[in-house]
Protein backbone atom coordinates (compact mmCIF):
# COMPACT_ATOMS: atom_id res chain seq x y z
CA UNK A 1 0.00 0.00 0.00
CA UNK A 2 2.84 1.80 0.75
CA UNK A 3 3.87 2.06 -3.07
CA UNK A 4 0.23 2.63 -4.50
CA UNK A 5 0.69 5.58 -1.56
CA UNK A 6 3.67 6.83 -3.51
CA UNK A 7 1.69 6.71 -6.82
CA UNK A 8 2.75 3.25 -7.93
CA UNK A 9 -0.46 2.39 -8.90
CA UNK A 10 0.22 -0.53 -10.60
CA UNK A 11 0.78 -2.32 -7.43
CA UNK A 12 -2.87 -1.62 -6.74
CA UNK A 13 -3.64 -5.06 -8.70
CA UNK A 14 -1.55 -7.31 -6.42
CA UNK A 15 -4.14 -5.65 -3.29
CA UNK A 16 -6.73 -6.76 -5.35
CA UNK A 17 -5.68 -10.07 -5.88
CA UNK A 18 -4.75 -10.08 -2.23
CA UNK A 19 -7.77 -9.26 -0.43
CA UNK A 20 -10.42 -9.34 -3.26
CA UNK A 21 -11.89 -12.46 -1.87
CA UNK A 22 -11.66 -11.31 1.63
CA UNK A 23 -13.90 -8.25 0.83
CA UNK A 24 -16.42 -9.97 -0.99
CA UNK A 25 -16.99 -12.50 1.47
CA UNK A 26 -17.83 -9.29 3.72
CA UNK A 27 -20.48 -7.63 1.69
CA UNK A 28 -21.98 -11.11 0.48
CA UNK A 29 -22.24 -11.56 4.32
CA UNK A 30 -24.35 -8.38 4.36
CA UNK A 31 -25.83 -7.86 1.15
CA UNK A 32 -26.55 -11.82 0.28
CA UNK A 33 -26.50 -10.60 -3.32
CA UNK A 34 -23.76 -11.89 -5.74
CA UNK A 35 -23.73 -9.34 -8.23
CA UNK A 36 -24.06 -6.04 -5.51
CA UNK A 37 -20.99 -7.42 -3.78
CA UNK A 38 -18.77 -7.45 -6.36
CA UNK A 39 -19.71 -3.98 -7.29
CA UNK A 40 -18.97 -2.96 -3.95
CA UNK A 41 -15.50 -4.81 -4.26
CA UNK A 42 -14.61 -2.76 -7.37
CA UNK A 43 -15.84 0.26 -5.45
CA UNK A 44 -13.63 -0.32 -2.34
CA UNK A 45 -10.71 -0.40 -5.17
CA UNK A 46 -11.92 2.76 -6.90
CA UNK A 47 -11.66 4.68 -3.35
CA UNK A 48 -8.30 3.17 -2.52
CA UNK A 49 -7.30 4.82 -5.61
CA UNK A 50 -8.74 7.65 -5.02
CA UNK A 51 -8.17 7.86 -1.12
CA UNK A 52 -4.90 6.91 -1.37
CA UNK A 53 -3.31 9.57 0.22
CA UNK A 54 -5.07 9.09 3.63
CA UNK A 55 -3.08 5.64 3.94
CA UNK A 56 -0.52 6.71 6.96
CA UNK A 57 2.71 4.36 6.58
CA UNK A 58 2.68 2.25 9.47
CA UNK A 59 -0.65 1.74 10.17
CA UNK A 60 -2.37 -1.92 9.76
CA UNK A 61 -3.49 -2.20 5.91
CA UNK A 62 -6.43 -4.53 6.89
CA UNK A 63 -8.25 -2.05 9.11
CA UNK A 64 -7.52 0.75 6.62
CA UNK A 65 -8.68 -1.25 3.98
CA UNK A 66 -12.17 -2.31 6.22
CA UNK A 67 -12.98 1.00 7.44
CA UNK A 68 -13.31 1.82 3.47
CA UNK A 69 -14.92 -1.59 3.28
CA UNK A 70 -18.00 0.03 6.04
CA UNK A 71 -17.75 3.12 4.35
CA UNK A 72 -18.71 1.82 1.03
CA UNK A 73 -21.23 -0.19 2.35
CA UNK A 74 -22.77 2.02 4.83
CA UNK A 75 -22.99 4.37 1.50
CA UNK A 76 -24.88 1.93 -0.98
CA UNK A 77 -26.73 1.50 2.10
CA UNK A 78 -28.23 4.82 2.17
CA UNK A 79 -28.78 4.96 -1.52
CA UNK A 80 -30.88 1.81 -1.10
CA UNK A 81 -34.92 2.79 -0.22
CA UNK A 82 -34.77 1.97 3.66
CA UNK A 83 -32.57 -0.63 2.91
CA UNK A 84 -34.77 -3.34 2.83
CA UNK A 85 -32.93 -4.74 -0.15
CA UNK A 86 -29.47 -4.70 1.09
CA UNK A 87 -29.06 -5.61 4.40
CA UNK A 88 -32.08 -8.42 4.48
CA UNK A 89 -31.77 -9.25 1.10
CA UNK A 90 -33.57 -13.03 0.63
CA UNK A 91 -31.39 -15.91 -0.01
CA UNK A 92 -31.01 -16.39 -3.19
CA UNK A 93 -30.16 -19.70 -5.56
CA UNK A 94 -26.97 -18.29 -7.01
CA UNK A 95 -26.11 -17.63 -3.04
CA UNK A 96 -22.39 -18.55 -3.01
CA UNK A 97 -22.98 -19.23 1.10
CA UNK A 98 -25.09 -22.25 -0.24
CA UNK A 99 -23.54 -25.57 -0.57
CA UNK A 100 -23.84 -26.03 -4.28
CA UNK A 101 -25.52 -28.92 -6.66
CA UNK A 102 -25.79 -31.10 -3.79
CA UNK A 103 -29.89 -32.32 -3.22
CA UNK A 104 -30.80 -32.73 0.31
CA UNK A 105 -32.63 -36.10 -0.39
CA UNK A 106 -29.37 -37.32 -1.41
CA UNK A 107 -27.14 -36.42 1.38
CA UNK A 108 -26.80 -38.51 4.29
CA UNK A 109 -28.25 -38.22 7.56
CA UNK A 110 -24.99 -36.44 9.46
CA UNK A 111 -24.38 -34.06 6.15
CA UNK A 112 -28.23 -33.07 6.14
CA UNK A 113 -28.06 -32.19 9.50
CA UNK A 114 -24.95 -29.83 9.03
CA UNK A 115 -26.33 -28.64 6.05
CA UNK A 116 -29.41 -27.78 7.87
CA UNK A 117 -27.67 -26.38 10.77
CA UNK A 118 -25.51 -24.28 8.77
CA UNK A 119 -28.75 -22.37 6.47
CA UNK A 120 -30.49 -21.77 10.41
CA UNK A 121 -27.02 -20.08 10.98
CA UNK A 122 -27.20 -17.85 8.15
CA UNK A 123 -30.72 -17.55 8.70
CA UNK A 124 -29.83 -16.17 12.76
CA UNK A 125 -27.29 -13.82 10.90
CA UNK A 126 -29.57 -12.09 8.61
CA UNK A 127 -31.73 -11.53 11.85
CA UNK A 128 -29.16 -9.49 13.64
CA UNK A 129 -28.97 -5.75 14.00
CA UNK A 130 -26.26 -4.58 11.38
CA UNK A 131 -23.91 -3.37 13.99
CA UNK A 132 -23.92 -6.74 15.52
CA UNK A 133 -23.89 -8.88 12.34
CA UNK A 134 -20.59 -6.76 11.34
CA UNK A 135 -18.74 -7.77 14.32
CA UNK A 136 -19.47 -11.46 13.70
CA UNK A 137 -18.49 -11.17 10.22
CA UNK A 138 -14.93 -9.28 11.05
CA UNK A 139 -14.33 -11.38 14.07
CA UNK A 140 -15.31 -15.05 12.65
CA UNK A 141 -15.79 -14.51 9.20
CA UNK A 142 -12.80 -11.97 8.18
CA UNK A 143 -10.65 -13.64 11.10
CA UNK A 144 -9.95 -10.18 12.03
CA UNK A 145 -7.92 -9.67 15.39
CA UNK A 146 -9.37 -7.51 18.14
CA UNK A 147 -6.84 -4.71 17.93
CA UNK A 148 -7.93 -4.52 14.07
CA UNK A 149 -11.74 -4.45 14.51
CA UNK A 150 -11.12 -1.86 17.63
CA UNK A 151 -8.92 0.46 15.18
CA UNK A 152 -11.61 -0.35 12.63
CA UNK A 153 -14.60 0.77 14.92
CA UNK A 154 -12.93 3.18 16.81
CA UNK A 155 -13.21 1.86 20.34
CA UNK A 156 -11.68 0.59 22.99
CA UNK A 157 -10.60 -3.27 23.49
CA UNK A 158 -12.80 -3.69 26.41
CA UNK A 159 -15.85 -2.13 25.03
CA UNK A 160 -14.94 -4.27 21.80
CA UNK A 161 -15.22 -7.37 23.92
CA UNK A 162 -18.37 -6.28 25.46
CA UNK A 163 -20.08 -5.30 21.94
CA UNK A 164 -18.98 -8.70 20.70
CA UNK A 165 -20.15 -10.66 23.42
CA UNK A 166 -23.72 -9.33 22.89
CA UNK A 167 -23.14 -10.08 19.40
CA UNK A 168 -22.79 -13.52 19.75
CA UNK A 169 -25.48 -13.82 22.51
CA UNK A 170 -27.68 -12.49 20.14
CA UNK A 171 -26.52 -14.56 17.05
CA UNK A 172 -26.91 -17.39 20.11
CA UNK A 173 -30.71 -16.18 20.83
CA UNK A 174 -31.40 -16.08 16.98
CA UNK A 175 -30.21 -19.64 16.01
CA UNK A 176 -31.86 -21.56 19.13
CA UNK A 177 -35.16 -19.85 18.04
CA UNK A 178 -34.64 -20.96 14.73
CA UNK A 179 -33.39 -23.97 15.77
CA UNK A 180 -36.46 -25.01 18.41
CA UNK A 181 -38.86 -23.78 15.35
CA UNK A 182 -37.01 -26.01 12.53
CA UNK A 183 -37.51 -28.90 15.06
CA UNK A 184 -41.28 -27.96 15.76
CA UNK A 185 -41.92 -28.09 12.23
CA UNK A 186 -40.17 -31.26 11.53
CA UNK A 187 -42.12 -33.14 14.52
CA UNK A 188 -45.50 -32.13 12.93
CA UNK A 189 -44.84 -34.70 10.40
Amino acid sequence: MQRVRDGELEDLSILYQRYHVMLFAFFIKHTRQKSLSEDLVQEVFLRIMKYRGTYRPGQPFVSWLFSIARNTKNSAHRKHTKGSEFLHAPLHEDDPTKHEGVSTETLPNDELDKKLKTELLYEALELMTPENRQLIVLRRIQHLHYPEIANLLNCEMGALRVRTHRAFTELKSHYQKLLRKHSNELSVF
